[in-house]
């Protein structure tokens, strides 16, 4: 099976290693500084006291890919996804499946759900629509990755979770037919904890709830996981921002336990920087409107009081507009 994976960073670059060195045949799509190192020296994961390094073809844009794709995993941003909608449009045609291992609430999430004015909803995570045009939900496959990384030089990954790599997947437009199974055989020999899930939302919600709990209050404080979790008041902060957003979903119709003190304090003895913080420090376009705006636009949506959801994205955009400003 040939394999594709569409952004060679941290999650994707990560994933990229372990599959080749389970004998996949594996092609990743990488720019810049990173991608040159990748060509030069190959990609390298550190992880759990081993370093492995793979070597593996290397290029800027799918149209360069030699032959076409029989699964693409598409790691990049979901700020990044409109500006390559039209690439996986064309391998989708070519009966590629795509699986979208990204993070954050994705624009496809409101269909079938019962949330009254999609429109807006829509408009927030797809702006113009290059997404609707271009991608019918129904040729989709939604993941969920847990899987925690962090590209430290060009052409070097490394994976702070040595044990604890999953991944779920489950069709986007229910009762779609994918062969799932095949591919998530292929990322248990790679070394995933790997299953198909039947309902794909309810597993994203879950992991962009504790995501939404303490990213963002890291983002805007400066501070590492574990120290947050170890403040009283920061816990309690992360904790309510949990509990409303664990009420969003049950609303939605998902079945989520009531486990929002245990998931936060997980990261009591974890010095975690999450995306959206290191996103801050380097001045790069955080995902904002997916992962923490969108979930204040579902409340005010479904009119549910939230207010600590309401609280924390308003400070997060905020604080993100004045490091703009700063920067120019």
């Amino acid at each position: 099976m040939r394999i594709c994976i569409y952004g060679a960073g941290a999650v994707g670059g990560s994933l990229a290693v372990r599959l080749k060195g389970a004998g996949e045949d594996v092609t990743v799509v990488a720019r810049g500084e990173h991608a040159q190192a990748i060509r030069d020296r190959g990609l390298t994961l550190v992880t759990g006291g081993s370093r492995r390094t793979v070597r593996l073809p290397c290029v800027d844009h799918p149209d360069a890919l030699e032959a076409a794709p029989d699964v693409v995993f598409v790691t990049v941003k979901q700020t990044q996804l409109s500006a390559i909608a039209q690439p996986l449009a064309r391998m989708i045609s070519q009966r590629a499946r795509v699986v979208l291992a990204m993070n954050g609430i994705p624009w496809w999430f409101a269909d079938e759900l019962p949330i009254p004015g999609k429109e807006a909803f829509v408009d927030e995570l797809d702006p113009g629509r290059a997404l609707r045009h271009a991608l019918d939900p129904a040729a989709l496959i939604g993941a969920v990755v847990q899987s925690s990384n962090e590209v430290v030089a060009p052409g070097v990954i490394v994976g702070t979770t040595p044990t604890r790599n999953r991944m779920f997947l489950g069709s986007v437009r229910i009762g779609a037919a994918h062969r799932i199974g095949e591919i998530t055989s292929i990322l248990e020999r790679a070394g995933y904890d790997s299953s198909e899930t039947p309902n794909i939302r309810r597993d994203i919600w879950k992991k962009m709830s504790l995501w939404l709990a303490v990213a963002p209050v890291a983002a805007i404080t400066g501070l590492t996981l574990d120290k947050l979790a170890c403040d009283p008041g920061g816990f309690a902060i992360m904790t309510s921002i949990m509990n409303e957003s664990i009420a969003l979903g049950r609303q939605l119709g998902f079945e989520l336990a009531d486990d929002a003190e245990q998931q936060v304090e997980f990261y009591r003895d974890k010095p975690t920087r999450p995306s959206l913080l290191k996103d801050f420090e380097l001045g790069r376009e955080p995902e904002l409107a997916s992962g923490v705006l969108v979930f204040d636009t579902i409340a005010r949506a479904l009119e549910m009081p939230s207010p600590c959801i309401a609280m924390v994205a308003t400070l997060a955009r905020l604080r993100y507009a004045a490091l703009r400003q700063r920067a120019t």
